[in-house]
């Protein structure tokens, strides 16, 4: 529902989604993050709670991070699904995969196996109408119109400082990864950035208070370098995509995955590896479309299209 406000001729591209490597083509707005998961009926009763800028822009209730939190959890066991099929037939052909993650599986099946307990938790908050069931850790409202929109559950590897938050190479499929969910919103003239999680869960309380810590600006750069470094489902502004496609940085940050792969085939030391690819420190590095600078402004568009 937000990405009207960021589209073109009603179109988004999708950084994150790639097809060989290659940025993908822009998407329709009505077509972009759509999956199989849900249907009509369950979509108009559960998730339109949360879909609405009035209600965006008062309290967050829990009933709406419990259907964000699902929705997210639905769209990401459906994409993860089709990975595992899609590790079945790179391993046919060319051998096992890349990393075994534990007790053998395959980082798509380790995914898929975290994906459903969590995913079976916030439908069971939903169903019950729990209201206590996940946290707001953080929210940020601009005055301004970000250029892309983003909503995502991340199970983040480490925080601010180097300090493990989620160690995915354990060895261990009974090792509980635990999730952050983030969810940026361009309004029509302002924006909404939240983060939250589960209640009870702790390993990401170090990093809300270092991210609270910051000044407004490096806050937005955290959770921009988090996004397009760790986040499938991304939707950005077409011209300001068609800029940042210029910026090797940033093609770079949007090829990485956050989670589970590094680079680099079968190293010695994934944790460090992965460690060392992911450093926040590298944040400063990446343009920050969250900043002021990189706002749509919707005003000056409409100007131009009538000259």
């Amino acid at each position: 529902f937000v990405l009207k406000n960021i589209a073109e001729q009603s179109k988004v591209s999708a950084p994150r989604q790639m097809d060989n490597l290659e940025p993908q083509k822009s998407t329709g707005i009505e077509s972009a993050g759509v999956f199989f998961n849900i249907c009509n009926e369950c979509d108009s009763k559960y998730f339109q709670a949360y879909e609405d800028e009035a209600v965006l822009s008062s309290n967050v209730s829990n009933k709406m991070l419990i259907a964000i939190a699902l929705k997210n959890f639905l769209k990401m066991i459906y994409e993860r699904s089709i990975e595992v099929e899609e590790e079945k037939v790179c391993s046919a052909l060319v051998g096992t995969p890349e990393i075994v993650i534990s007790e053998g599986l395959s980082p798509a099946e380790y995914a898929v196996k975290s994906i459903d307990r969590e995913m079976k938790y916030a439908l069971q908050a939903l169903m019950s109408n729990g209201l206590e069931d996940y946290h707001l850790c953080f929210r940020k409202k601009l005055d301004y119109v970000v250029p892309y929109a983003a909503q995502y559950p991340i199970a983040m590897l480490m925080d601010l400082y180097g300090n493990v938050i989620n160690n995915f190479y354990t060895g261990s499929s009974a090792y509980k990864l635990e999730y952050l969910h983030v969810a940026i919103f361009p309004l029509s003239n302002s924006s909404i950035i939240l983060i939250f999680a589960k209640n009870g869960e702790k390993r990401h309380r170090r990093f809300i208070r270092q991210l609270q810590k910051l000044d407004e600006l490096d806050q937005l750069s955290v959770i921009n370098y988090l996004t397009f470094t760790g986040a499938d489902n991304v939707y950005i502004n077409k011209t300001v995509y068609a800029k940042m496609t210029q910026n090797p940085i940033f093609m770079k940050a949007c090829r990485m995955t956050y989670s589970i792969k590094s680079s680099i085939p079968n190293p010695p030391d994934a944790l460090k590896v992965a460690m060392r690819e992911h450093n926040f420190k590298k944040r400063s590095e990446l343009p920050n479309l969250l900043a002021p600078q990189y706002a749509i402004n919707k005003a000056q568009e409409k100007g131009e299209e009538k000259k």
